[in-house]
């Protein structure tokens, strides 16, 4: 089953690729427009998630960005127990899922 985390990050490439690719074929096709198109579309799955988020603000604001990134920190953190850093903030599973569901939402109806 897919986390939350790895969903909003599957949507946000599939909307970026789309923002994108939209933009481009509002031009002329040219060779240069197919080739930035073909690199979008390999090179997106490797964007890291805080530009990600960054690209969200004007869509949930800064708060909900902010709180993401929470997140994502204490799934890391969980993922990987550095015990040499302390612990992130928590947030709680019921809070994380609406914090993600708002994103996800955002993202889909744009």
């Amino acid at each position: 089953m897919t986390s939350a985390v790895e969903r909003i990050e599957e949507i946000g490439r599939a909307w970026r690729l789309q923002s994108e690719c939209r933009r481009m074929q509002a031009q002329p096709a040219t060779d240069f427009n197919r080739g930035v198109a073909d690199k979008v579309a390999d090179d997106i799955e490797y964007w890291q998630i805080d530009k990600a988020l960054d690209l969200m603000k004007p869509l949930v604001g800064r708060d909900d960005v902010g709180l993401a990134r929470q997140i994502k920190q204490y799934r890391d953190w969980v993922a990987h127990r550095n015990p040499r850093k302390k612990t992130p903030a928590k947030i709680d599973p019921e809070s994380a899922e609406a914090i993600l569901t708002r994103l996800a939402a955002a993202l889909e109806s744009n």
